[in-house]
């Protein structure tokens, strides 16, 4: 994976878990998006795939016009978009940088799964 990708989707996850999932409320948006992964259990009206919608965009909005472009040049839409200005190019970063981040949160729930299923042995 493209170094770059591989930086968002590590910060992206540490954000999660970070950030609180609702406000006034001591559970991790990152532990919501696993249990809600794992097991569908639900916080509320909180999305797995809002959480992670967010701190994406909001990662993305930060990169500096160079890493957007190495991540761009790295995907198959610039060759369907050659010459694409940065505003095109911020616009379509978003599935580049989500697919980067599912592997990690995919392992966490498998990580938490057998885990789960330890102590129930």
């Amino acid at each position: 994976m493209l170094k770059e990708l591989e930086t968002a989707s590590r910060v992206i996850c540490q954000r999660l878990r970070q950030r609180p999932y609702q406000k006034g409320v001591t559970i991790t948006a990152w532990n919501a998006v696993i249990d809600q992964l794992l097991d569908g259990r639900r916080y509320g009206a909180f999305s797995w795939h809002k959480a992670v919608e967010t701190e994406v965009h909001r990662y993305i909005g930060e990169l500096d016009e160079a890493t957007k472009r190495k991540i761009w040049e790295s995907s198959e839409d610039a060759a369907i978009i050659p010459n694409a200005d940065l505003d095109t190019i911020t616009d379509c970063l978003y599935p580049h940088v989500f697919q980067a981040t599912l592997p990690r949160i995919h392992r966490a729930v498998r990580n938490r799964e057998r885990k789960e299923g330890e102590q129930m042995d």
